[in-house]
């Protein structure tokens, strides 16, 4: 589907994250509350949940998932954006439908349940255009001289530490030199 194009779309939620707020560019704060849908043809998509449908729904949702009884759910008049692949969003007036009683709803859960809850799935949200992430190692300082972070577009970044564990300190000698404390590293005979 074309970007901001309005969709219906139904899946069983596999996974939900909790809602968190965020900060749009003009100052104003809402909710957003992401999940997955999953669907009989072996593909999920993302689905963002925003403002007032995070509170109702989305905590059902939550409420369902946790209890590993997942629900199958409908959005009539969803758009479809494109980050990182296609996902879905809510509208302010999108209807949302948690197991809803019609035929194709009932098929779908019976398939989860029978065999969908243990298959693969492949997200047509993320890399969907099949040439995956590339990753460039670069350091803190590479990444401050570019200025990665400070522009309109986001950039992804992942920060590996190395904290070597076998000998990170050592037991001082006790003994005292004058009258501070000797320091040197202890050495022990056996």
């Amino acid at each position: 589907m074309e970007t901001n194009s309005v969709v219906d779309v139904i899946g069983v939620v596999s996974s939900i994250n909790p809602s968190s707020s965020i900060m749009w560019k003009n100052g104003t704060e809402t909710l957003k509350r992401t999940l997955q849908l999953k669907a009989m043809s072996g593909r999920s998509v993302e689905v963002t949940l925003w403002g007032n449908h995070c509170n109702a729904e989305g905590q059902e949702l939550q409420t369902m998932c946790d209890s590993e009884n997942f629900p199958v759910f409908a959005v009539k008049a969803a758009r479809v954006n494109d980050f990182n692949g296609k996902l879905v969003g809510t509208l302010s007036s999108s209807q949302l439908y948690i197991n809803p009683d019609f035929q194709e709803a009932r098929i779908l859960k019976e398939w989860f349940d029978r065999e969908g809850k243990h298959s693969a799935s492949q997200s047509i949200t993320r890399d969907s255009s099949g040439l995956g992430r590339v990753d460039i190692r670069k350091t803190v300082a590479q990444i401050k001289d570019e200025g990665l972070g400070r522009s309109e577009k986001a950039d992804w970044i992942s920060v590996i530490s190395f904290i070597k564990t076998d000998r990170f300190c050592y037991e001082a000698c006790p003994l005292l030199v004058g009258d501070r404390q000797c320091n040197k590293k202890r050495h022990f005979l056996a």
